[in-house]
């Protein structure tokens, strides 16, 4: 069937006052078919490369579900437990000791990898990333052994909103959201998994996530910089104040 101006057909019926006001023309509906289908990317700096990306800000990744989209382009999509979603500018998980996800193995690299995440915490007692069985784990903090690790090898650079730091603990509990970055990751958990929350009472009880990104390579000061800058101007940093 040919078209005329778009339309299938006889061009409708101009009325007096709307003129075609109302009807879709081929070309106008798809363009619309298209918009609606649309779910646009904002992707964080990859210098080394992005290896996985899990925001709860952006539809792409997550609107509701036990499924948290990997936007990196890997497919590295984790499992959600026990989910809590809070549609904000921007979303975000609320922290409880039976949220928690996992993602598919060989996530994390086994050598030269970062990991990152938006989080926001008063908890006294938690880890950043553990493995299957709770035996590995990378970030563990509280009050007396401020930042420790098993099975993770290199440098494990640590930043909390591109600033260098030693202490994750004194650090990381505040009524702000904030960007924690370790740079120099040498993994070698059981299956390489990002498994989070779910290490006996070590849990986040409180609080909530944002976002966790997995970049191979050792990122630089000057690239974590790039990357608190990159979530700040999208309103991750400081995004709410007060309990």
């Amino acid at each position: 069937m040919r078209t005329r101006n778009g339309f299938i057909g006889v061009v409708p019926q101009q009325d007096s006052t709307t003129g075609n006001s109302g009807v879709l023309s081929v070309n106008s509906h798809n363009i619309e078919k298209s918009r609606n289908n649309l779910k646009s990317l904002d992707l964080p700096p990859a210098s080394h490369g992005l290896r996985l990306f899990l925001d709860a800000g952006q539809e792409a990744s997550y609107t509701s579900g036990s499924t948290w989209t990997d936007i990196s382009g890997n497919g590295r999509n984790a499992t959600l437990y026990n989910v809590s979603h809070t549609t904000a500018t921007p979303s975000y998980f609320n922290l409880t000791t039976s949220f928690s996800f996992a993602t598919p193995a060989n996530t994390l690299g086994s050598s030269n990898s970062s990991v990152s995440m938006v989080i926001k915490t008063g908890d006294s007692q938690s880890m950043l990333v553990t493995d299957d069985g709770n035996q590995d784990y990378l970030g563990a903090y509280r009050s007396g052994n401020a930042y420790y690790h098993n099975n993770v090898g290199g440098g494990k650079n640590l930043y909390i909103n591109g600033t260098s730091q030693t202490n994750l603990y004194s650090t990381i509990r505040t009524n702000n959201s904030l960007l924690v970055t370790v740079t120099d990751c040498d993994f070698s958990f059981g299956s390489n998994r990002f498994v989070f929350n779910t290490y006996g009472s070590f849990q986040f009880g409180d609080g909530r996530l944002y976002a966790v990104v997995v970049h191979d390579g050792n990122l630089s000061s000057s690239q974590v910089t790039d990357l608190y800058n990159w979530f700040n101007s999208r309103g991750y940093i400081n995004a709410w104040v007060g309990y």
